[in-house]
């Protein structure tokens, strides 16, 4: 160990006695042909920048041997430059020995300067180490969180879809749901500010129909507001444009922690949404302009400029359970779409938010609307679909073959990747569901044996994981997949890429275009001529959110009155149940 020391100091050494000679002979070649001329004048001049250079590209050593071989040549060598000698007067010793401190100074500042180069450099690196260390943690951590939710999540919806379960119990199954959606969103909100510090959040901008887009929110929230006692009120500006390019995502995940906020901070009285749009004369953009107000228990003026910074929570702490992320996500979505959010607020009065976010207007018609209906299976006169899962989680494979069997699917099930080579060979499937981790061969190499093989490259591969870094699903999806889809899932995840990939036909539950009975509004009148006994099952059921019962109600309604059955099939099947509750509340609280 000792000698090795040695040889790395004494080549060190010699590396930068090399350089020092360099910068003096370069120097002194320039002095030489180049400012001959100058003979015994200024000679430091010539010399300063050797000095200089030799300090930067080497040490404190180096910068101080090009001085002292300076000094050498100014005292012994001037032959080689002039006739008359460098050193001839008291002034010229003066002036050599401040040439020579000033190098000593110099070559120390640039060998700090070096060094702390090296410390920030090293620290840089250390830290980045320690990014690539958290997201792999983050990620494994998001894998072995959101396996066990996809399964609890996708039976207890798969149990809701169950008429045969008593209502008493529904309501248990509903309590796990939001449980197991809350969770999901508690680890997506610390996945995203993990992102957000990593710099791995990238926009992703696409042209959106922004009316779909607030109505979908509305409805979501206005449920939510609803079983606490809340109104949501909904002011949309005239002048909204129908379609726009941005991040939808982003802007979904603003409004709904804004609004999810407003909510919980707010036992009586009314939420307010205001969406208008301006224009930006400065920039090309038009702004989107968002209003969330509440009359909630406010914010203090010295807690205000704390609310945006992660893990803080403020006011009541009874009220305020959550990871007190929301409101820093709102911030760094906003600053990321180029963006700015405010706060005015006045403790026990209640809380404005202003968000203001570029957009660019487009014209597009071709953007299709969301289809929301209730699948009850497969299509009259369809094929035969063979689908294989390779999936190792029992909870995981046996959800989603039930999901395909449901609507007449033929489901194979391998356990790892190893099986699910074998299984394509004999089973020979149209579609096959990979998860990605798995014992023995994990779903990318298995991908890549298939794609090798016998009509191999025919069939369609989707990979099912539990990881959501980008660059984890553009390595998935370079390994051959035909697409992706994150765990936990819905249904109509699974359905819709059965759709996308197999153009699979499917049957809905009252299958009618319901496209024109959007301009026909649900009238009080309307209901009433509905027998007694249909009002209070349809109350009953838009009460409890029962989609499937809803479902089968309306078709049964639409045999006796099919105007109304089709009114009906709209507001279920775009998420306007709470408007069908609310006649029937009024209808009922007028008969009694």
């Amino acid at each position: 160990m000792t000698i090795a020391i040695k040889k790395i100091s004494l080549k060190n050494i010699l590396q930068q006695f090399f350089i020092a000679i360099i910068a003096v002979v370069v120097a002194s070649l320039l002095r030489k042909f180049l400012l001959g001329s100058l003979e015994n004048k200024v000679v430091w001049i010539t010399y300063y920048p050797a000095v200089i250079a030799a300090a930067l590209f080497g040490e404190f050593l180096t910068g101080l041997l090009s001085a002292i071989l300076t000094v050498l040549i100014a005292v012994y060598g001037w032959q080689f430059f002039s006739t008359s000698p460098f050193i001839n007067s008291t002034a010229d010793w003066i002036s050599l020995s401040v040439f020579l401190f000033n190098c000593i100074i110099i070559s120390a500042i640039s060998d700090y300067s070096s060094r702390q180069r090296k410390k920030a450099d090293k620290a840089k690196e250390q830290a980045e180490l320690a990014n690539r260390s958290k997201s792999i943690f983050l990620a494994n951590m998001s894998h072995e969180l959101r396996t066990p939710l996809n399964a609890i999540l996708g039976f207890t919806e798969l149990m809701q879809l169950n008429s045969k379960i008593p209502e008493e119990e529904k309501k248990n199954l509903e309590i796990i749901n939001r449980s197991g959606e809350h969770l999901l969103n508690l680890i997506n909100n610390v996945l995203d500010i993990s992102k957000i510090e990593a710099g791995q959040i990238k926009i992703d901008i696409s042209s959106f129909n922004l009316n779909n887009t607030l109505n979908d929110i509305t409805q979501i929230i206005s449920q939510r507001a609803e079983a606490k006692g809340l109104f949501l009120k909904t002011s949309l500006s005239k002048e909204l444009p129908s379609y726009i390019l941005s991040d939808e995502l982003k802007l979904k995940q603003i409004l709904i922690n804004l609004l999810g906020n407003a909510i919980k901070f707010t036992e009586f009285g009314n939420i307010e949404l205001n969406v208008s749009a301006f224009e930006n004369k400065q920039t090309v953009s038009d702004l989107l302009k968002i209003e969330v107000i509440d009359t909630g228990i406010g914010i203090s003026a010295n807690e205000i400029d704390r609310i945006f910074e992660p893990f803080v929570q403020v006011g009541n702490i009874s009220l305020t359970k959550g990871t007190g992320l929301g409101l820093t996500i709102c911030r760094q979505f906003t600053e990321l779409l180029g963006g700015i959010i405010e706060v005015q607020s006045k403790l026990g009065i209640g809380s404005k938010f202003t968000v203001q976010i570029p957009y660019l207007q487009i014209n597009n018609t071709e953007i299709k609307q969301r289809n929301y209906q209730l699948i009850k299976s497969l299509a009259l006169g369809e094929p035969e679909y063979k689908i294989l899962i390779v999936e190792d989680q029992l909870e995981n494979w046996l959800l989603l073959q039930r999901i395909l069997e449901n609507v007449g699917l033929k489901v194979k099930v391998a356990e790892n990747g190893a099986d699910g080579i074998e299984a394509f060979k004999t089973f020979k499937p149209n579609l096959i569901f990979m998860d990605i981790r798995m014992p023995i061969m994990d779903g990318l190499e298995a991908t890549k044996n298939i794609r090798q093989s016998e009509n191999g490259k025919k069939v369609k591969i989707i990979g099912i994981s539990a990881h959501v870094f980008e660059d984890e699903i553009q390595n998935i999806l370079s390994s051959g997949m035909d697409d992706f889809i994150k765990k936990p899932y819905h249904f109509n995840d699974i359905y819709g890429s059965l759709q996308k990939h197999l153009e699979v036909k499917y049957l809905y539950y009252n299958n009618i275009d319901s496209k024109e009975q959007g301009n026909i509004p649900l009238t009080a009148e309307m209901l009433k001529r509905l027998d007694d006994h249909v009002l209070l099952e349809l109350k009953e059921y838009t009460e409890n959110l029962d989609n499937v019962k809803l479902y089968e109600l309306v078709e049964r309604i639409s045999l006796k009155n099919k105007e109304l059955g089709n009114i009906l099939h709209y507001y279920v099947s775009n998420f306007k149940i709470t408007e069908i509750f609310r006649i029937l509340k009024q209808i009922f609280i007028n008969q009694s």
